[in-house]
């Protein structure tokens, strides 16, 4: 991991270097901890307000594989566009439209790179409160839905998942000790087994 603001030699930057100025910016990918070249590498760039603007995956050492770039209104992340296909010719294979109701989100439209919509992703709140995710489209239906519960001092406390034609496929129960930490989670099948 290389951050913004370290020097060559990875010492820590000096007292007057901005927080905000220390960005993840670059990622090494090793095949194992004995290799002495990374296999792969991803490079972040940002914008001035310190949103990521460009995320770019290269195959070692040098060749472009993949790139994502963002878009912004504010500190609204409003599309994200994926590039890939065949190196050296990299398409727009599917871009995402966010779209939120005041700070909430509470759609992803995700579209083909020719402006098909695949499917929809939506995003439903109790106040603050996250209570229900699921997508529609592609010729499925609702499907992938996650409905989230919270106990009266609003902490997670059981996680849904519901697939295909709405049935409960899994679910999760969060427990938390007296400071409100997650101490334990439990993953149940649909008949209700813990497993």
């Amino acid at each position: 991991l290389v951050f913004a603001g370290c020097d060559d030699n990875d010492r820590a930057p000096d007292a007057a270097t901005q927080v905000s100025d220390h960005r993840l910016v670059k990622i090494l990918n090793f095949r194992a901890s004995t290799s002495l070249e990374p296999y792969n590498f991803m490079d972040l760039s940002y914008d001035d307000k310190g949103n990521l603007v460009t995320e770019s995956l290269y195959d070692y050492p040098n060749t472009l594989m993949t790139y994502t770039d963002y878009e912004y209104e504010g500190s609204k992340r409003i599309k994200k566009l994926n590039y890939d296909g065949q190196i050296g010719n990299l398409q727009l294979g599917t871009f995402i439209h966010y779209s939120y109701n005041a700070n909430q989100l509470v759609k992803e439209e995700l579209f083909l790179g020719d402006g098909f919509l695949k499917f929809t992703t939506h995003y439903k709140y109790v106040g603050d409160k996250l209570v229900d995710t699921y997508k529609d489209g592609d010729g499925l239906g609702i499907h992938h839905q996650l409905k989230y519960i919270y106990d009266f001092k609003a902490r997670l406390i059981r996680e849904e998942v519901y697939m295909y034609n709405r049935e409960l496929d899994t679910f999760t129960k969060y427990f938390y000790d007296e400071n409100n930490r997650v101490i334990r989670s439990e993953l149940y099948d649909r008949n209700s087994k813990l497993t």
